[in-house]
């Protein structure tokens, strides 16, 4: 660097560097001995008491936290959502960002797939009920509609969020930019950092099987959850192999990597949308056994036509049970997810409303 020439990046040389200091600093925390257990266990358990609360960050959707067994994202772990391309994974993803920037978490998003005009005109359309194909065309929407946008850029503005578009970059690199985006943005509430996606993220070693890949990226994220004391959300979308099943409701051998990939993590949920595997279904059913193979896996409300409602449930769960199962509805127009059951203040005013 120091007798770099003229026509070399500075970024470019020292990049090498820093994905070798990244993967020590995995290494030495996983081997880290610390203080004793008991002693440590004591510390966190005193800080949560004085607090009141488990240090993390807020997840919109309780069922999101019922399915995981925790109340928020907790800070320096590692969380996981699967699901296949096209069920709407950044869609919830970009939502449980907009309500932890709400509450005033720092919130970056390093997106392989979406700008950050893209997610942007998600976010409105979730929170402000304008769909993003009339934002795009500024002439569908009306004058109030597009005060209304103009007025949440200013708030995002003043946010302390980012969305940061990667090309091929690897997971020590990742870390990089997330420890660089903690320092200036860090107001004392635990960071939320999400990468869209793993099956992306450049390997250390490409000659490596799945499994190797995966499970080496992940432990440098985690590794990166803890360097920055920040909560990390991880998007894997499904192998093929899954998709081939009778049954295609997600589980472990469905991860990037597969079973071996779960390693690294803290939880893994997973988003399934039924309707959208039973329209694949239908369309190339040619027999007797296909159609009761159908009704058999499919629910019949999605059967019937129904609402698209969305499974959480989770291939990997640390302190409570795997096998709990929620569902939410998803909303195509706005590519957001409501609860089945409104909220007990909204449950009281619709009645109040009936009266």
């Amino acid at each position: 660097a120091y007798d770099l020439p003229p026509d070399r990046d500075i970024l470019a040389e020292i990049a090498p560097l820093e994905d070798q200091l990244a993967a020590l600093r995995a290494e030495r925390i996983k081997g880290e001995a610390g203080k004793g257990a008991g002693q440590s266990y004591l510390d966190a358990l005193s800080a949560a008491y004085q607090r009141g609360e488990v240090r993390g960050v807020p997840i919109a959707l309780g069922e999101i936290a019922e399915v995981i067994s925790e109340p928020c994202f907790e800070a320096g772990n590692l969380y996981g959502l699967l699901s296949s391309s096209g069920e709407g994974k950044t869609s919830l993803t970009i939502q449980l960002m907009v309500h932890a920037l709400k509450k005033g978490h720092p919130a970056c998003f390093l997106s392989y797939d979406q700008s950050s005009d893209q997610v942007l005109r998600q976010m409105v359309a979730q929170v402000h009920e304008i769909e993003a194909r009339r934002q795009r065309d500024a002439k569908l929407m009306s004058d109030k509609e597009f005060e209304t946008c103009v007025d949440f850029a200013q708030w995002i503005s003043a946010r302390p969020f980012e969305v940061l578009k990667r090309t091929e970059q690897s997971a020590p690199q990742l870390v990089g930019f997330a420890r660089t985006f903690v320092k200036r943005k860090s107001n004392g509430k635990v960071p939320f950092i999400v990468v869209d996606h793993i099956g992306v993220v450049k390997p250390e070693d490409r000659r490596a099987d799945e499994g190797t890949k995966a499970k080496g990226i992940g432990q440098i994220l985690k590794a990166g959850a803890e360097m920055t004391d920040a909560a990390w959300l991880v998007l894997n979308q499904r192998n093929s192999f899954g998709m081939k099943r009778d049954n295609p409701r997600p589980i472990s051998m469905d991860l990037f990597g597969g079973d071996p990939a779960k390693t690294p993590f803290d939880a893994i949920f997973y988003l399934y949308r039924f309707k959208k595997f039973l329209e694949e279904r239908k369309a190339i059913a040619s027999s007797d056994s296909d159609w009761k193979r159908i009704e058999k896996v499919f629910p019949s409300a999605v059967r019937n036509d129904g609402e698209d409602i969305a499974e959480i449930g989770a291939v990997k769960v640390r302190f409570g049970s795997p096998h709990i199962r929620e569902r939410l509805i998803f909303e195509a127009r706005l590519t957001r997810y409501r609860s089945e059951t409104p909220p007990p203040a909204q449950t009281e005013l619709l009645a109040m409303e009936q009266l």
